[in-house]
């Protein structure tokens, strides 16, 4: 996180670029990392079960970037789906492992980056980008758990498939899968119907 633009913006300003690179900077950060419920209990000190813009503008100081709370509601806004002004595991979920998403596919680049928080155009765009975006995460969370298991699994299938004719039925592909793999909670409960 060195690289990132580590200034004051003014109370009641909101520097978009900012927003967008601790955004990326948190997932390089996280994205390789298989304790995902655990570091959402540190940035969650309070053990709420939710994360406020509080909290996300602490851990982020702690880690030595300044961000003021309007850029700290920002980077919640941007991840909050069901507009509750807080963020649970599944949103943090997204927040590490979406990469097309409210924020960071925002084209700031022909405007100034530093804009009034109550400059509801930007917000209202974002929480289009938001509902866009949130569909993506099913499919985001289970390629990120496949790439961090893939090695195992092709593995196990080359020795399923003996005769090397690449070509394995689903139910051996299951248990390759459910042998070499620990599939996370959250993966299971919200994709109970597609693992039956």
């Amino acid at each position: 996180m060195v690289h990132l633009k580590n200034t004051d913006t003014a109370e009641g300003k909101v520097d978009l670029l900012k927003v967008q690179e601790v955004i990326r900077a948190l997932r390089r950060r996280y994205s390789s990392r298989s304790n995902i419920q655990h570091i959402f209990k540190d940035w969650d000190a309070a053990g709420k079960g939710y994360i406020e813009a509080g909290d996300i503008q602490s851990m982020l100081g702690k880690m030595g970037l300044k961000l003021n709370l309007d850029e700290a509601q920002m980077i919640l806004t941007c991840i909050d789906e069901n507009g509750d002004q807080r963020v649970r595991l599944n949103e943090f979920l997204d927040l590490v492992f979406t990469h097309n998403d409210a924020i960071t596919s925002l084209d700031i680049s022909h405007t100034d980056a530093v804009r009034d928080s109550t400059d509801m155009t930007f917000v209202d765009e974002i929480k289009r980008n938001v509902e866009r975006t949130r569909h993506q995460r099913p499919l985001n969370q289970w390629k990120f758990f496949l790439q961090k298991n893939l090695n195992n699994i092709a593995l196990d299938l080359l020795t399923v498939d003996a005769e090397r004719t690449y070509d394995v039925d689903l139910k051996d592909f299951m248990r390759v899968i459910e042998r070499r793999s620990k599939i996370p909670e959250y993966l299971v409960r919200e994709n109970e119907g597609l693992l039956h």
